[in-house]
């Protein structure tokens, strides 16, 4: 009797109270009653995400400041070597924040994030 209850419990068939206490099996909890198993959220790939766009941001913020750090260091002892290439991997950095920033608009959330935020 005991395994038909759990049988017919993993098989999906209802069950009652009075089934389960026949056969000898008992609930954790009993007000709980019958588990539901959620319906998993669907996967965003992790370069589409925000957290994602954001460190990409931040890569490219920390890459421009080094640039102008050397830059300016570069023309403070006259080396114009230096200061030109800094100066063009601090304009490709700069084009990168923006391009970033353009981008991250185009993130996607996730569902339960997006919830999350609206109860706040």
């Amino acid at each position: 009797m005991r395994l038909r209850a759990i049988a017919l419990a993993l098989r999906g068939d209802g069950l009652v109270d009075s089934e389960f206490s026949a056969a000898g099996v008992k609930p954790i909890i009993a007000g709980m009653g019958r588990l539901r198993i959620k319906k998993k959220e669907a996967v965003i790939p992790f370069r589409e995400t925000l957290a994602y766009r954001m460190m990409l941001l931040a890569g490219s913020v920390v890459v421009f400041l080094i640039a102008l750090y050397i830059m300016v260091g570069a023309l403070q002892a006259n080396i114009t070597v230096s200061f030109i290439s800094s100066g063009v991997v601090a304009a490709a950095a700069a084009f990168a924040v923006f391009y970033n920033l353009d981008h991250l608009r185009d993130a996607r959330i996730p569902k339960q994030t997006m919830n999350r935020m609206k109860r706040r």
